[in-house]
């Protein structure tokens, strides 16, 4: 498990398993948790829990389509004959699968060809293991690559099963090292049997046990697969049901079967039992949750691979669902974990630091030094943004100090700053006496604010975040469907994927905010949409010439564009030949826009220019080394209002 820790700019973690899925904990690997963590992040260090680095245990591919037999030698022999050998294929045989790839440890995939191992004439599941541990062998030989009997074993686990059947499944164990299977090119033996993960068998990494533990409460397959192993073993009455928070989740019986009938036993589709019925328990839960109103029952199912997760949706970080009434040999395989791990010492359960005493912390808001470290990294490694929102306000930090410098750095980089309003913005008339706040130490050309927040559904529960990521997807959209001249707000510009919004407005009160520059965020008919398009300079006692954030960003695409576009003109003979390409250049770029219809105006002419000549560069000018060039254009400004003049005509009398 891990010990998280952070650096000076830290914030708070809330994770489960998802976020480090194509990470290992093999600190020999390039994808080592602990080293992607630390060195791709400003905000977070890792380390391994207790110090060192985490230690092997032995990996496993099991192969989960168990031969089912009587306990006898004989019984073994006669099931995997049918299966995996030279015998292998009902009614003829040698046409059944008989091949496999597999890798043990940093090794390449070594074919393995079993077609030569008559199975009816070994003696007992020793024998076979030694058979199929030979094959593994050759195959490495084949590749002239070295591997010892030491580093792996070939075993059959077997489960008794009611009824005095066994289950026995072919698991290929690495010492201290993983084993992965794919299927080979032809007679694959991996699929029917059910070996690698694609095929749906069972593989455990050498370092599966140094992983963070899943978050919900989960039944998985342990250091070396005996929990899943051991359903086989059981009847579909066993595992019937599952009681969560005192309501019982029972699954219908699949066509065929009835409670008695061992798990091992297939339904009238031919679907094997325990991965049918693990499916059917998270169905079945995930059908209780459907059925009951908002918040009564509030969990969620999955089936991950082979381990099936029960997930609270509601409560804090550290609630942990309550199982009874489930059968005790399916309810004692349950891992019961938070609903989200945190950072810090008062997180709760047996599977983080904070829940056993430890000091972390989850750190301190960011600041502006922070920010500022952060800026001078961004300008360095970051090529080109155009859109810049900082982290909510709820974080903790006091916003008000931090977007000052953040306009600046937008300004500097020719971006846009899309601001969260602040939290004590209550109303209406609150935020129109203390949006001039806001304006203190700020680019206001740059920047604009939207009100008020959105609620949003974080896996079953809803919270209140500020609305500026919404309105960046917003202008992305628009940006991609009709142009950065278009403006981001209207019934087209609707936020989706969101539940609604902290506070709704009238039209009044949006009347009362738009002429201050606060933009609104509504709920009509069409959804639920951005209502403003004004930048912090857009007050209506401005008149200012970059009050529509479409004008503004228009002016700042064309400056980055133009900016990036004339690199060919450095260290160019400065004289006339140079400025009419550049004119020619220029005026196809704007002229390609004009087409499109970002510019207001009924002919090119009206529209823009481009001036590049002997009047706009001097000779001191050239001197310098200096090409001055003058764009200019005439921008669309969004309508904000429609005003319609009704007159009742009177009736008139015709002769």
């Amino acid at each position: 498990m891990f010990r998280w820790g952070r650096d000076s700019s830290g914030a708070r973690v809330k994770q489960g398993q998802e976020q480090w899925r194509g990470l290992t904990m093999d600190p020999n690997s390039a994808r080592y948790a602990v080293d992607v963590i630390s060195q791709g992040s400003k905000l977070l260090d890792a380390a391994f829990h207790g110090g060192g680095t985490p230690a092997a245990q032995d990996g496993a591919s099991i192969a989960m389509a168990p031969g089912i037999h009587a306990p006898t030698d004989a019984a073994f022999i006669a099931s995997w004959d049918k299966a995996i050998g030279k015998n292998a294929g009902t009614p003829a045989p040698g046409s059944g699968p008989r091949k496999f790839q597999v890798s043990i440890g940093p090794r390449p995939f070594a074919l393995v060809d079993l077609s030569a191992v008559d199975v009816k004439t070994l003696a007992d599941h020793t024998a076979l293991e030694g058979a199929i541990k030979q094959k593994i062998k050759d195959g490495y030989a084949a590749l002239n690559v070295p591997i010892a009997d030491a580093d792996f074993a070939v075993t059959f686990h077997q489960v008794a099963t009611s009824g005095g059947q066994s289950a026995s499944f072919l698991m290929i164990a690495g010492t201290k090292a993983d084993v992965r299977v794919v299927p080979a090119a032809d007679n694959d033996l991996a699929g029917p049997v059910m070996m690698g993960t694609a095929q749906g068998g069972l593989e455990i990494g050498a370092f599966a046990t140094s992983r963070p533990a899943p978050t919900g409460s989960t039944y998985g397959a342990g250091k070396d697969g005996t929990p899943v192993m051991a359903l086989w073993g059981d009847t579909y009455g066993d595992v019937a049901d599952l009681m969560l928070d005192g309501t019982d989740n029972k699954p219908a019986l699949p066509t065929g079967v009835v409670n008695g009938d061992p798990l091992y036993k297939s339904d009238a589709t031919g679907v094997a039992g325990v991965p049918r019925w693990l499916q059917a328990l998270a169905g079945a839960v995930n059908g209780t949750a459907s059925t009951q109103p908002p918040g009564k029952f509030p969990w969620r199912a999955a089936l991950w691979g082979w381990r099936l997760a029960l997930v609270r949706t509601d409560g804090d970080d550290n609630t942990i669902g309550d199982l009874t009434g489930t059968p005790a040999k399916l309810l004692g395989a349950f891992h019961g974990n938070v609903r989200a791990y945190m950072l810090n010492a008062g997180g709760a359960g047996t599977f983080q630091q904070g829940g056993q005493g430890g000091a972390d912390s989850d750190g301190n808001p960011l600041n502006g030094t922070d920010y500022d470290a952060a800026y001078l990294v961004a300008d360095r490694e970051i090529d080109i943004f155009n859109l810049l929102s900082l982290p909510p306000e709820n974080s903790g930090a006091d916003m008000t100090a931090l977007w000052g410098p953040a306009s600046i750095f937008c300004d500097k980089r020719r971006a846009f700053l899309l601001m969260d309003p602040p939290l004590n913005w209550t109303d209406a008339q609150t935020a129109q006496a203390k949006v001039s706040n806001l304006r203190i130490g700020l680019v206001k050309d740059h920047a604009a604010v939207f009100f008020p927040r959105i609620v949003i559904d974080e896996s079953g529960r809803q919270k209140t975040v500020g609305p500026a990521g919404a309105i960046a997807g917003i202008m992305a959209r628009i940006d991609t469907a009709r142009g950065v001249w278009k403006a981001p707000a209207g019934v087209e510009a609707d936020v989706r994927g969101v539940v609604g919004l902290e506070r709704r407005f009238s039209d009044d009160e949006n009347g009362v905010m738009n002429p201050h520059a606060i933009n609104t965020l509504r709920v009509f008919p069409a959804g639920l949409v951005c209502w403003g398009a004004r930048t912090m300079d857009g007050d209506d006692g401005f008149q200012s010439d970059y009050k529509y954030i479409p004008v503004r960003r228009l002016a700042l695409f064309l400056e980055e564009s133009l900016y990036r576009g004339l690199k060919w003109v450095v260290f160019e003979p400065n004289d006339e030949p140079l400025w009419a390409q550049i004119r020619l250049n220029i005026g196809a770029f704007m002229n390609g826009l004009y087409r499109q219809g970002a510019f207001a105006g009924i002919k090119p002419a009206d529209a823009y220019f481009v001036k590049c000549s002997a009047e706009t560069t001097t000779q001191d000018d050239r001197n310098r080394g200096i090409v001055n060039i003058w764009v200019g254009f005439a921008p669309l400004k969004p309508a904000e209002f429609v005003v319609l003049y009704l007159q009742q005509m009177a009736g008139q009398i015709q002769v």
